[in-house]
């Protein structure tokens, strides 16, 4: 699972910026206004030699491969030519960051990752989370994760959650586990919501009418897992408030 959900955040910055501007990297890096960032950004795609020999179409369009997963072109790009990590712009950063993930070297990877997740790119502080965990170094995963969450990464918010459920990470802690599976549900995070429903439904205090509201939740926002569960709760009264149009006046 964790592979799973490394290879999605490594690419889903390079899809975002593709989306957003087919021509070059567009400058929406949290809390940067600065005009010249941009232009920094597209330079960065024509750094070296290797770069000028290339159209910016061509180089995007081996990004979007890149992004699709085609290993091959996300190692091309590596190779025309990467600022050290002093030299980059936090969004290029991240970029450089998460390529290096994608050919597996991640340790080169860090150094990226980190100057980027230190001004405020939440994806690589959820790509550092990640890969402290692949290591089983469940404490920097945690922090990092936890700087994610912070800034509304909903997967980071998740997988923070998810450590608090296994003794073998961070101990079996329901309270906490909740408090951030909480914060991904309250942002339409299907699974966030389900896994609040399983410890309601298991716990030693177990409390179903609000197991079957987060099943609820999960069943409305596709997870059909969920709506199965709803079944087998059928007798079992909604808490109040109830649900309301398809809304939910509190969360619980």
């Amino acid at each position: 699972m964790v592979s799973f959900y490394r290879f999605l955040l490594c690419f889903i910055c390079f899809a975002y910026l593709l989306w957003a501007n087919p021509n070059g990297i567009t400058n929406k890096s949290h809390g940067n206004s600065n005009n010249t960032s941009t232009q920094n950004e597209q330079e960065f795609l024509l750094k070296s030699k290797k770069y000028k020999s290339k159209s910016t179409q061509d180089l995007l369009h081996s990004f979007n491969k890149c992004a699709y997963g085609e290993i091959s072109s996300c190692e091309t790009i590596i190779s025309y030519g990467i600022r050290n990590s002093e030299e980059c712009f936090p969004k290029e950063c991240a970029i450089i960051g998460a390529l290096l993930i994608a050919v597996n070297k991640n340790e080169e990877a860090i150094t990226y990752l980190q100057k980027a997740c230190y001004n405020h790119e939440h994806s690589s502080c959820m790509n550092l989370g990640l890969i402290y965990q692949e290591r089983q170094d469940y404490i920097n995963a945690k922090a990092y994760y936890a700087d994610a969450c912070k800034m509304k990464d909903n997967l980071a918010c998740y997988n923070l959650g998810l450590l608090y459920t296994d003794e073998k990470m961070l101990g079996k802690k329901n309270a906490l586990a909740i408090e951030y599976f909480q914060q991904a549900c309250a942002r339409f995070h299907a699974k966030a919501c389900f896994n609040i429903a399983v410890i309601h439904a298991n716990s030693i205090k177990q409390d179903l009418p609000k197991a079957k509201f987060y099943f609820d939740k999960a069943c409305d926002l596709g997870l059909e897992k969920a709506c199965e569960n709803i079944q087998n709760l059928k007798e079992t009264p909604m808490p109040t408030p109830q649900k309301h149009r398809g809304l939910y006046l509190i969360d619980i």
